[in-house]
């Protein structure tokens, strides 16, 4: 074989591994990427749940809390009126 060929063909096989690599790194990349951004979605998702269960029993509690100061100032109210 000539050293040119030899040459040659040594030189096409460093491109091919190079480009091998680069493909690998650039595959490896756009994983790490895509995976980050399923992470962040279903953590958001989690979040905007968590969110409206927080807010429908604060809700509640708010409700509840009015009941009770209604239901105080009625006592109250009629405590005093009912004593004097």
């Amino acid at each position: 074989m000539s050293a040119a060929r030899e040459a040659a063909i040594w030189e096409l096989e460093e491109q091919h591994l190079k480009d091998k690599a680069q493909l690998a790194r650039r595959q490896l990349k756009d994983l790490y990427f895509l995976k980050r951004h399923q992470m962040i979605t279903r953590h958001e998702k989690v979040r905007t749940c968590l969110l409206f269960v927080a807010m429908y029993f604060l809700g509640h509690l708010c409700e509840l809390c009015s009941d009770n100061v209604q239901y105080m100032h009625h006592a109250t109210h009629t405590r005093t009126h009912t004593t004097v």
